[in-house]
């Protein structure tokens, strides 16, 4: 068995194997926007703990983002995108991958933004008690880090232009 050569398909999967943007890189591999990814989404999961909103009527009260998310479920996805596109992001460990993983990490990123959005354009109000309340900084930080991200996701991975040639290529040489 040994002496018969490859199948048709272990020839792909070698020739495919060999391909610069499959190599694997390290774990602390930063560069390509993995790294960037990567502060975004820990920067941007911390600062939902902190505080969002300061309200001064009805009763003076400080709510985090966690406190509002337990009133409104749907701003969960907040924590939940951003620990997700911390995963995505330290997960992906070849070029390939991470040009694969775009359109996630530009959704991770968005996520907090469309939610900032929703509570920014939808105060709540009250027809016989008045609400008075303040968007903290962290608040707005969010939707400044969520922002930051989305070019750093649009171009995960990078140009494949900029990867060494593969081997026994020349790097003028047209590839088919």
């Amino acid at each position: 068995m040994s002496k018969l050569p490859l199948s048709y398909e272990a020839a792909l999967e070698e020739e495919w194997l060999e391909k610069p943007e499959w190599v694997t890189l390290g774990w602390t591999f930063w560069r390509r926007g993995r790294g960037a990814l990567v502060l975004v989404a820990v920067l941007g999961f911390g600062l939902f703990f902190g505080p969002w909103v300061q309200v001064t009527s009805p009763e003076i009260a400080t709510l985090s983002g966690v406190d509002m998310a337990r009133a409104l479920g749907w701003i969960w996805a907040c924590p939940v995108a951003w620990a997700m596109l911390l995963a995505t992001a330290a997960s992906r460990r070849s070029v390939a991958q991470m040009r694969g993983a775009r359109v996630a990490a530009v959704l991770f990123c968005a996520m907090p933004l469309v939610t900032i959005g929703v509570l920014l354009l939808t105060p709540p109000s009250s027809g016989l008690v008045p609400v008075r309340f303040d968007y903290a900084w962290p608040f707005y930080a969010t939707a400044l880090v969520g922002l930051v991200g989305l070019p750093f996701g649009i171009w995960f991975g990078g140009s494949l232009r900029d990867l060494p040639a593969p081997h026994g290529v020349s790097h003028g040489e047209t590839l088919h």
